[in-house]
């Protein structure tokens, strides 16, 4: 049995440390998604960040494959729409640097 390409026996042997730090970065690089809580603004770059955490999710092997089509149709195409109705009810600048 195989999570994309991590075995759940490699994934055994990951050390605490290790799981703690890939945690941090997963949070790190989604929370960064949602705009900028400083400058009140959001934009492209936050959108690519979050294609970026779903990448490392695919490559964690969270997802496989065959779950990138439902990703980009689904997950992605919320994650737009959710950030929109955002930027909408907040009167969010959109960032263009």
């Amino acid at each position: 049995m195989s999570l994309g390409h991590i075995s759940v026996e490699g994934a055994r042997q990951l050390s605490t440390v290790q799981v703690l730090r890939t945690a941090i970065l997963l949070l790190c690089i989604s929370d960064n998604s949602f705009g900028d809580p400083t400058r009140i603004d959001y934009g492209t770059g936050h959108e690519n960040t979050f294609i970026a955490f779903l990448l490392c999710l695919s490559e964690l092997g969270l997802v496989n494959e065959d779950d990138h089509k439902a990703i980009v149709t689904r997950v992605f195409a919320k994650y737009i729409s959710l950030m929109r109705r955002l930027q909408t009810l907040y009167w969010w600048a959109k960032n263009t640097s």
